[in-house]
């Protein structure tokens, strides 16, 4: 069966600077519980270490008296995430606030991301967060990047480490549906833990790999309402509920029905309310998922500029 987890004020936010109105956030927690998602991840605990706007909303840096001050649920359940290497240049007495900060009775899941060149010390985190007896995830950012092996050897390393699921995100939208497979395969034969992918859409292929995830064992699976997020944005909710509602092939990873109606409406309000142009599958976003970089890296700008003057020539 399968949980699903939406990002649409955490991954959202690299949309808009994470510039949500307590209106927005509060229209949006309640269209995602009324959808019937699993758990609703509200952003993050030190900021996300990849962008540094000079001006965000309270979803960048989670407060204690926000969260606190949620909105009552039905359904759903609230997560977060830090991410360790972004607060890395913090002095230790900040650092323990943060932890400490992680027992509100509100959160159900914390989630611990990072990049390969950070585990050791993402790890170290994640042992400690884990003494709060939440749902803890170890979620690797830009999986493409590394081979099978070194994505199973830091599964097993999570797992030790008190993490309840092991996350690969293709954070570049890079992977191919087989692709997808052959590393939550391998991942699937890894005891103790459970399984889930993020995927990006810069290929077009975020809710085909998704579905290549649950086929090959990934029990928890993203999402963002219209995929908002950073460049082509994630798996959309309202695809993933559709293709679990209504497609046959797809009933035995369902854990429940999803309100697609809500799910519609949800579209709409983003639409409207929150972002000015539609998410695009565009030059930028396709050159990311084909070279494997980051969406906001210098390194794809440049790629970029260089094929750009060679083909006035």
């Amino acid at each position: 069966m399968t949980t699903l987890i939406d990002c649409t004020l955490r991954d959202g936010g690299n949309y808009n600077d994470w510039n949500f109105s307590l209106e927005e956030i509060n229209s949006l927690i309640s269209y995602s519980d009324k959808i019937g998602i699993e758990f609703i991840e509200l952003g993050y605990i030190g900021g996300s270490g990849s962008v540094k706007p000079n001006k965000t909303g309270p979803v960048f840096d989670l407060s204690e008296s926000f969260i606190e001050n949620l909105p009552e649920v039905n359904h759903s359940k609230y997560a977060l995430m830090i991410v360790p290497a972004a607060i890395r240049s913090q002095n230790s007495v900040q650092s323990k606030n943060t932890l400490e900060q992680l027992k509100p009775s509100k959160i159900d899941m914390i989630r611990v991301a990072s990049y390969a060149k950070d585990i050791d010390y993402s790890l170290a985190y994640l042992q400690q967060i884990s003494k709060h007896k939440k749902k803890t995830v170890f979620n690797l950012m830009a999986v493409s990047n590394n081979s099978i092996k070194e994505v199973i050897y830091t599964a097993e390393k999570a797992r030790d480490s008190g993490a309840d699921i092991f996350y690969i995100a293709d954070s570049f939208g890079a992977l191919s549906p087989n692709e997808v497979s052959q590393v939550i395969s391998q991942l699937n034969q890894v005891d103790g833990i459970q399984i889930g992918f993020h995927g990006h859409n810069n290929l077009g292929c975020a809710l085909i790999n998704a579905i290549a995830a649950m086929q090959s064992g990934a029990t928890y699976i993203d999402c963002s309402i219209t995929g908002l997020a950073r460049g082509a944005g994630n798996l959309a909710t309202e695809q993933i509920i559709i293709a679990l509602n209504q497609w046959p092939e797809m009933k035995q990873f369902q854990s429940g029905q999803y309100d697609i109606d809500t799910a519609t409406k949800a579209v709409n309000y983003i639409y409207n309310k929150i972002i000015q142009t539609p998410i695009t599958l565009g030059y930028r976003e396709l050159k990311s998922g084909l070279l494997n970089l980051h969406y906001n890296s210098k390194e794809l700008t440049q790629k970029i500029e260089e094929e750009l003057n060679e083909s006035m020539f």
